[in-house]
């Protein structure tokens, strides 16, 4: 893709964002991306109950979070909940499903303070010669 398309289609992408906020529809409150990289039950019944609690909350701004399902010979799985490639929230998966809830709600409530955290600090405290991921 050459420079001149890559520019018109960014253009294109703005305008069509502009004309969905101009026509009075309902804005975005994702505020950003929570993938799944789970692999079992246990693990798609705390995506699907972090994702819930989740979209309750306020939107911090745009993010990306991923939540990972690990195998540990040990432990059993292993949930594990990053942002900007870091580890937020690690935890063994309860045996019971009644259990997952707990565990999704301890980590909405974790990494939610953090990005909170993050933000404020990002806000008060700007450093010009690091970037906003150095911080």
């Amino acid at each position: 893709m050459t420079f001149s398309r890559m520019l018109s289609t960014g253009f294109i992408l703005t305008q069509l964002a502009l004309a969905h906020c101009a026509s009075g529809a309902e804005p975005d409150r994702s505020g950003g991306i929570v993938t799944d990289q789970t692999t079992s039950v246990a693990g798609q019944d705390f995506y699907r109950q972090f994702t819930t609690l989740w979209s309750d909350r306020p939107p911090l701004e745009f993010f990306s979070i991923t939540v990972l399902e690990r195998p540990s010979a040990r432990r059993g799985r292993r949930i594990v909940v990053e942002y900007a490639q870091r580890t937020l929230f690690e935890a063994q998966l309860p045996a019971s499903r009644a259990g997952i809830e707990q565990v999704s709600d301890d980590a909405v409530q974790i990494v939610y303070e953090h990005m909170a955290n993050q933000l404020v600090q990002r806000l008060l405290f700007s450093e010009q010669d690091l970037a906003a991921d150095e911080f």
